[in-house]
């Protein structure tokens, strides 16, 4: 599979530490590779068992990442692409029957899995606005 990641990081600096402080200071800062970005991910695809007509997309949570200096707090690419929220976990589901997908009548299909997960720490929120699409052809004679 191709994924399109967007990221994005608003830090709230506050002010320079003094220089006796015990933080040290003096460290460079490090300029942010956030923004959009192509990767090739493995996933795999699967009806749910708890959900009728729920087909669910699962990612390989230890691919690596395409950014190397874009902060993430909470979960993102590629942790997350099969729940809208983490606790209570809550499964992205994309609504698609077994029965109109193998219906020898139908062409092609193409279904939509979409949510935003959003957690919060504290006065900290991380939100993650997930969308995949994936469409299946049937095959001339089959």
């Amino acid at each position: 599979m191709v994924a399109h990641v967007k990221s994005s990081y608003s830090p709230d600096i506050g002010l320079p530490a003094r220089i006796c402080e015990a933080n040290g200071g003096g460290a460079e800062p490090v300029r942010y590779d956030c923004g959009s970005r192509t990767a090739r991910w493995h996933v795999e695809l699967e009806f749910s068992e708890e959900k009728r007509n729920g087909l669910q997309l699962h990612g390989d949570s230890a691919a690596k990442r395409p950014y190397e200096h874009c902060p993430q707090g909470g979960f993102g690419f590629p942790e997350l692409l099969d729940v809208t929220s983490l606790t209570p976990e809550k499964p992205l589901y994309a609504d698609l029957s077994p029965d109109d997908l193998f219906d020898a009548k139908v062409g092609k299909w193409i279904t939509i899995g979409d949510g935003t997960c959003e957690d919060r720490l504290g006065d900290l929120v991380f939100r993650t606005h997930v969308h995949w699409t994936v469409s299946f052809t049937r095959l001339k004679g089959r």
